[in-house]
């Protein structure tokens, strides 16, 4: 399981007083990541499932939110969507699949959509968190994200491994 201090994850951006302008949280994530190298990582792989999923910075874009979504947000949710995103490439290896292949019910497409469930330790706090991926022809790109505000009480799956990843980089 994935482990990560919120303060320690929050202190690597620049956010003070943004914490309304979704597009200059989106344009500090993305580029903090970028010096980071995170979208320069191979397709990453499902553990469970072995689907190739590529981690992308629209896809911390979408993430993150559009106008009135995140804006309405709690602050604490807002910031853990914030602090979660550098860890997403190892719950995204870890997660369990919800469901497959499940139609895209805001538009008229041909995309599809994988949901998947992974746990991780925020501030030593078990959360839930449910990452959506699009499925396309050529490939399968992470889409959002959502970290459940409730702490988690049941594991996923018996078969889910209990062994704690603190998770930093040299940065």
């Amino acid at each position: 399981m994935v482990s990560i201090c919120m303060e320690e994850e929050l202190s690597r951006y620049n956010l003070d007083g943004k914490w309304n302008d979704y597009v200059g949280i989106q344009k500090e994530v993305i580029s903090v990541l970028k010096e980071g190298g995170y979208f320069n990582i191979a397709d990453i792989v499902n553990c469970e499932t072995g689907m190739n999923i590529r981690f992308t910075a629209k896809g911390v874009k979408e993430t993150i939110g559009k106008g009135k979504r995140f804006q309405n947000l709690p602050k604490r949710v807002k910031q853990q969507k914030v602090a979660t995103p550098r860890v997403l490439p190892l719950l995204i290896k870890e997660g369990t699949l919800r469901e497959d292949n499940v139609k895209n019910y805001h538009e008229d497409s041909d995309d599809f959509f994988a949901y998947f469930q992974s746990r991780m330790l925020i501030d030593g706090e078990t959360h839930d968190v449910r990452i959506s991926v699009k499925k396309k022809i050529n490939s399968n790109h992470f889409y959002i994200h959502h970290v459940d505000t409730e702490k988690s009480s049941e594991l996923l799956s018996p078969s889910k491994k209990t062994e704690i990843t603190r998770f930093r980089t040299s940065n």
